[in-house]
């Protein structure tokens, strides 16, 4: 069971929550990102809104989520803000944790971009 809510700083009153429940270990990444998206609704998010800047878990096999989380930002820094100079060091960070195949293409792909 993994449990998200959204408490307001000054007062600690809870604005939203949203629990979901993931089967294994292999699926919390996948269940965490559902859960958040469906909490941004609840917190009032505009669906479009939503829709535009989710950034669900890359569909990436790695054991450590700092890699995931690295080539998450830098695939968003490519694909949605168009910033390959900046996505380099960030793809660059996320082949130095874990060498899984889909940062390393990222990186050719920003390289080739930002020429």
């Amino acid at each position: 069971m993994i449990g998200l809510n959204a408490v307001n700083c000054h007062t600690g009153d809870l604005l939203a929550q949203e629990q979901v429940t993931a089967n294994g270990k292999e699926q919390v990444l996948q269940a965490l990102g559902d859960a958040a998206t469906k909490l941004r609704g609840k917190l009032g998010e505009s669906l479009a809104s939503v829709q535009k800047y989710d950034a669900p878990p890359e569909n990436v096999t790695t054991p450590s989520l700092e890699a995931l989380q690295a080539y998450s930002l830098a695939d968003h820094t490519s694909d949605v803000t168009n910033d390959f100079a900046a996505a380099i060091p960030l793809f660059q960070r996320a082949i130095s944790l874990d060498p899984i195949s889909p940062p390393l293409r990222g990186l050719g792909e920003a390289y080739l971009a930002s020429r």
